[in-house]
């Protein structure tokens, strides 16, 4: 799915995933540990940061990409009823202007 700056949380394997990986980043011990605002890019940095006993910062310039109408669909329908727009996504996304 194209997520983009929709704000989906994360699911239950996406909390397991976090915690292993904060668990797996606990030995580099990491003083800070930056985010975006999102709630799963949160809840991830969150669990690291408190793993490591790291203080966490959110910074809006980590946010993703807008993706207007493409947010919340499988990136197979994007590229089957645009393969103009997906081309220019694969090979230069910097490009792409998504409409909405």
């Amino acid at each position: 799915l194209f997520r983009g700056r929709a704000d989906f949380p994360l699911n239950e394997r996406g909390v397991r995933q976090a915690g292993e990986l904060a668990e797996a980043l606990r030995p580099w011990e990491p003083a800070v540990v930056y985010t975006s605002p999102l709630l799963r890019a949160r809840a991830t940095a969150e669990a690291i940061a408190a793993a490591c006993g790291a203080e966490l910062r959110v910074d809006e310039g980590m946010n993703n990409m807008a993706l207007g109408v493409w947010e919340g669909r499988r990136k197979t329908e994007v590229a089957k009823e645009r393969p103009d727009l997906w081309r220019l996504w694969m090979e230069n996304p910097e490009e792409l202007v998504v409409d909405g």
